[in-house]
């Protein structure tokens, strides 16, 4: 897991004259440009002993779906979640680079593993404060993958990426005229409050 943090640059520009540089990155101009331009703010005037030394930017790439680890084994699916990747992220962070960027292409998933993964990103962000955190995305960062992206400091997409939509959809349908007409009673019995709101057969509550 650790060989997932790369140095994907040395000298004033990320990428140039460096061989483990990410192809992926060099496939996509326009993230390449947007990360320059960030790499080129960060460092600030000149002269100084911080800008001698060259940058350092580690790269944690996340790519799937998030979700609850599960037993390894042949075939076992790489999926997204907080112990598969917490000490990538604490290793990242730990080498104090310039920044650390998460290369993040996910549908989403498990809503719980996309909160702690994020409330990991702003401990870890607010305990390295001048490791600032970036995250770019090629394909797909929705739903639980935009909640992980949301922790970082700036977000750079390509034109085509799919981009947004946190939350969840819970369609539902109502019976309650169709069973009046026909005479048929609902007599559903729940402890507490909101046991059944989204029943079919009995109307909306406001309050739920």
């Amino acid at each position: 897991m650790l060989a997932r943090v790369r140095c994907l640059a040395t000298g004033a520009a990320i990428g140039v004259g460096a061989s483990a540089a990410s192809s992926y990155l060099a496939d996509n101009p326009l993230v390449m440009t947007q990360l320059k331009r960030k790499l080129s703010e960060a460092g600030g005037g000149s002269g100084s002993e911080k800008e001698e030394k060259p940058p350092l930017v580690c790269v944690v790439k996340m790519s799937g779906q998030i979700a609850a680890p599960a037993p390894g084994g042949l075939g076992a699916r790489q999926t997204i979640s907080l112990s598969a990747f917490e000490p990538v992220l604490e290793q990242a962070f730990k080498v104090e680079p310039r920044c650390v960027v998460l290369e993040l292409n996910s549908p989403g998933g498990s809503p719980a593993q996309s909160s702690l993964l994020h409330s990991r990103l702003q401990q870890l962000r607010k305990k390295h404060p001048d490791v600032e955190l970036l995250c770019y995305t090629t394909d797909v960062c929705a739903s639980g993958g935009y909640y992980i992206a949301s922790a970082c400091d700036e977000i750079f997409v390509l034109p085509s990426s799919i981009v947004g939509s946190i939350g969840v959809v819970s369609p539902s349908v109502g019976l309650v005229e169709l069973l009046r007409k026909w005479g048929v009673e609902d007599r559903t019995l729940t402890a507490g409050t909101s046991k059944a709101g989204d029943s079919p057969l009995r109307a909306r509550d406001p309050v739920e």
